[in-house]
């Protein structure tokens, strides 16, 4: 006897491509956005051009050939108050003037990466964000122009001995301007010294004021910049030394010290510190003290006329601050005010960090060594909580503590790792998710707490494994990700089918939890910005092609774009050689395609009669369907396009300017009433013989909000037949 049976679906979750297919699943959810308060899936999804009120794609370098994007990044203040966006492109760093629509240029002559290399990596550490890439010099940025090294390159160099001079008491006259004691080696009398050239009211000094006594100090000079970090101190300067003796007039004085040749450093630098040993007439090696700040990185010349018991503190070890441990650095996080940076690709399995609140100062001893236990280098880190998390190849460590108490490096999990730093990405109340040499992974614990034993780590792409096979492994390092607030969507796009120019994209719909995917945008870098707009950078493949005009429409872009809701995939150069324009693209492929069906029992025949579609109207738009029959996505049926309009009521009204000629169902602007949207059940007559499992897509590239579906079928107890043998 045959029965008439519903299987009614809604509503619809993201892919899910494990067998048995869960309840509700799809096998391909393409170019869709989720919306949580309907539990629908829309279209409304597309990109345009940073700037889209251009004729053409300035100020971003391009043309033919094009230029990829290497790098991105949102550089945000005063809770987006101020915004510098980064980019560097053929080996160019640039920020955008969003005010004026021009870029400026911060620095030339930059690495450009080859193929599957990644770009710079960008890392806040308070009022600056630090950019490295393994290659150049690490910079440090502040905004607008102000760029600058970060760390010390090399220590100063010492401080030059010029002149010596008395310090008298009395009146100001040549005898005594001219008048200087005996001297040892290449010190001469000064008869350069100007009227006023130092304070002849102090009547500090120095050195000795008894006949015969030898007399013999030494300098270091070092380097603070506008971060308050201090450089490494540099080496000790010749000897100024001198036996004290009388002057023409019979007085013992204290010396002047005339310094020259004083370092300069580089930009950022705000003054230098001056040290002093105490007189060392009796030692070869006396001990530095602080003897004065320099306000400035110009003056070259100083006047020293300090006694011994007018010095100040210490002066810091060789080891407090030492050369820039990393040049090379790849990567840098910051954690607990300390800056942390990679050895690079020569010490790849060394970490190292700064002193706290002093991104350029590291001390000798401020590094670990994560090679004692296996896992392969350092490829990325991540501060989550409290802890830093130190990526590499196949190992996940973590290093806890603080700069006072001390830091501990820890292993925390084996077999898991990254080489993909750039898709390391923090989700507000979902922990840290990124994808992994086999997966997309999520990290999550306890927030505030210390310890691996709070965190937990989870695989969250078992069901688009499918999905992640295409990822091309050797360029790994190109993957990117960023979580918009705005979109409430986690990004991840990678080189795809071993190749830089495919660009597969993921997205994980965190209200819901669900996987859809993206094609037709072309990334190769990604980023925020304050309000959580995704702003990317194009890969320009096939960028030194030249279409034969007139070959248009055709699409040639370059520069960055937006994801946005304007449902156009960027834009083509229309008309003709000399007078062509861009106008916007098509809209984008959006594609959904059930889970197998078996209603319940795989080896029950059944027969498909209908399938309904349910979806809030948004106009006379069409949507195709396509179906399957047992398990083989090779032989499809098409079903004729229909309209989103109900089969048995009249036509909901669309807005126009004109009203229709077949049907009065156009409302005119400014004259009607706009209705809501409400669901619209669309029929689907299927044709088929009885089948074991039954599947179908639906596609379109108009606009669309699918809700769900059901399926009705019918069964007359007919099963499928013996097993073959």
């Amino acid at each position: 006897m045959k029965q008439i049976q519903h299987r009614e679906v809604t509503p619809v979750k993201g892919i899910d491509i494990r067998e048995p297919q869960g309840p509700g699943v799809a096998s391909m959810l393409l170019n869709a956005t989720f919306n949580p308060e309907t539990n629908s899936w829309s279209n409304d999804v597309g990109y345009e051009r940073y700037f889209p009120n251009k004729t053409d794609f300035t100020p971003f370098p391009g043309g033919v050939p094009r230029k990829t994007i290497d790098s991105l990044y949102n550089f945000e203040k005063h809770n987006g108050a101020q915004q510098w966006l980064l980019f560097e492109a053929d080996g160019t760093l640039y920020y955008v003037d969003g005010a004026s629509q021009v870029i400026e240029a911060l620095q030339t002559g930059r690495t450009v990466p080859g193929n599957g290399e990644p770009g710079s990596y960008y890392n806040v550490f308070g009022k600056y964000v630090c950019i490295t890439n393994g290659i150049d010099s690490p910079l440090k940025y502040r905004g607008y122009n102000n760029i600058m090294p970060l760390g010390w390159s090399q220590a100063p160099s010492p401080p030059g001995i010029w002149r010596l001079a008395p310090v008298w008491s009395g009146a100001d006259n040549d005898a005594q301007r001219a008048s200087i004691p005996a001297t040892e080696g290449y010190l001469e009398a000064n008869t350069y010294i100007a009227e006023n050239s130092f304070d002849s009211s102090d009547q500090s000094g120095l050195g000795s004021t008894t006949d015969g006594d030898k007399n013999k100090f030494r300098y270091k000079l070092s380097l603070i910049n506008e971060a308050g970090s201090e450089s490494p101190i540099s080496s000790e300067s010749d000897s100024v030394q001198w036996t004290t003796a009388d002057d023409i007039l019979g007085n013992f004085n204290t010396q002047c010290v005339f310094l020259n040749n004083l370092t300069t450093g580089p930009a950022g630098t705000v003054g230098r510190r001056l040290y002093r040993t105490k007189n060392m007439y009796d030692t070869t090696d006396g001990i530095y003290y602080f003897v004065d700040y320099i306000p400035n990185n110009y003056s070259t010349s100083y006047v020293d006329n300090k006694a011994d018991d007018q010095l100040g503190s210490q002066a810091p070890d060789s080891i407090d601050s030492v050369v820039f441990p990393a040049s090379k650095c790849r990567f840098s996080a910051t954690f607990k005010g300390c800056l942390f940076i990679d050895g690079g690709q020569s010490d790849g399995t060394k970490l190292f960090y700064s002193e706290p609140l002093q991104p350029d100062t590291f001390r000798a001893t401020g590094l670990f060594n994560v090679g004692t236990r296996k896992g392969g280098d350092i490829t990325g880190l991540y501060t989550f909580n409290n802890q830093l998390l130190v990526f590499r190849d196949s190992a996940i460590d973590i290093v806890r503590g603080d700069a006072v108490r001390g830091f501990e490096l820890v292993p925390w999990t084996q077999g898991i790792g990254t080489r993909s730093a750039f898709t390391i990405t923090d989700i507000p109340g979902g922990g840290i998710v990124f994808l992994a040499n086999d997966g997309v992974y999520n990290i999550a614990g306890s927030s505030g707490l210390d310890g691996g034993a709070t965190l937990k780590i989870e695989k969250i792409s078992e069901s688009i494994g499918n999905v992640i096979e295409k990822k091309s492994f050797d360029l790994a390092g190109k993957a990117c990700a960023v979580f918009s607030p705005k979109w409430k969507e986690w990004h991840c796009y990678f080189p795809a089918y071993g190749s830089s120019d495919r660009i597969q994209g993921i997205v994980l719909h965190v209200p819901s939890g669900y996987w859809s995917t993206r094609e037709g945008f072309d990334i190769s870098c990604i980023t925020t910005d304050f309000s959580g707009n995704i702003i990317w950078g194009n890969n320009a493949r096939n960028g030194s092609t030249v279409p034969t005009l007139p070959i248009i429409p055709f699409q040639r872009e370059w520069g960055l774009f937006v994801i946005s809701r304007k449902r156009a995939m960027g834009t083509l150069w229309t008309g003709g050689q000399l007078t062509a324009t861009l106008t916007d693209n098509i809209a984008p492929a959006f594609q959904w395609r059930s889970q197998w069906h078996d209603f319940g029992s795989e080896g029950l025949k059944k027969a498909v009669k209908y399938v309904y579609i349910y979806a809030l109207s948004r106009g006379n738009n069409k949507i195709h369907l396509n179906y399957y029959a047992d398990h083989s996505w090779e032989q499809q049926t098409a079903h004729p396009d229909q309209q989103w309009q109900w089969d048995d009521r009249r036509n909901q009204p669309v807005f126009g300017s004109v009203v229709g000629t077949v049907e009065d169902h156009v409302s005119i602007i400014d004259t009607d009433r706009w209705q809501d949207k409400v669901v619209t059940p669309i029929r689907f007559d299927i044709s088929n013989k009885y089948l074991t499992d039954f599947a179908f897509e639906i596609s379109t590239q108009e606009q669309v909000e699918f809700i769900g579906y059901s399926v009705e079928f019918e069964v007359n107890g007919t099963t499928m037949i013996g097993g073959k043998r």
